[in-house]
């Protein structure tokens, strides 16, 4: 009802990519390279090269930043759950609830931006046009589509509020 299809798909999408993050972080250093999981988090180990703060295991932002990540992943589908149930209620407050999830994923992902300073380093420079698909743009689905899972909602709830 106020939740469009295409925004579940990437609620789902985004809660598995931000979950096998998670994991990355919380299994390190057995994620690693020539470590036990290396071969379960084969893609970090080339963005890992490009986002070198994934590497830093002293960093106690990463870590705050990853618990969060599970909080993230936790409220969203929390809140896909409640959106299901038949009460015209809670699917209002499972909107609200994504609008409020968003701009938290919103604004984690700027702040880690600003924070990861330690982006260009000599591996990025010689592969510059591959560093800033690998980092930039995967990275940046985490500001579009909250932007857009923000917009697209609170333009359903005030239409549907605008009828009544």
């Amino acid at each position: 009802m106020f939740i469009p299809w295409p925004i579940y798909v990437w609620l789902i999408f985004s809660s598995a990519c931000v979950l096998y993050d998670f994991l990355y972080i919380y299994l390190r250093p057995l994620s690693f390279r020539y470590q036990p999981y290396e071969y379960t988090f084969e893609p970090y180990q080339i963005y890992q090269y490009f986002d070198t703060l994934k590497m830093n295991m002293n960093d106690r932002y990463l870590i705050i930043q990853n618990w969060l990540n599970l909080v993230e992943v936790s409220l969203i589908l929390l809140t896909i759950l409640l959106s299901w149930l038949p009460s015209k209620k809670l699917k209002f407050s499972s909107a609200i609830m994504l609008i409020v999830v968003s701009s938290f994923v919103f604004w984690k992902t700027v702040i880690y931006l600003w924070y990861d300073r330690a982006f260009i380093t000599v591996s990025v420079h010689r592969m510059y046009s591959l560093g800033v698909v690998f980092y930039y743009c995967t990275i940046g689905l985490w500001i579009i589509f909250p932007l857009l899972t923000i917009y697209s909602i609170s333009k359903r709830i005030v239409a549907h509020l605008s009828k009544n």
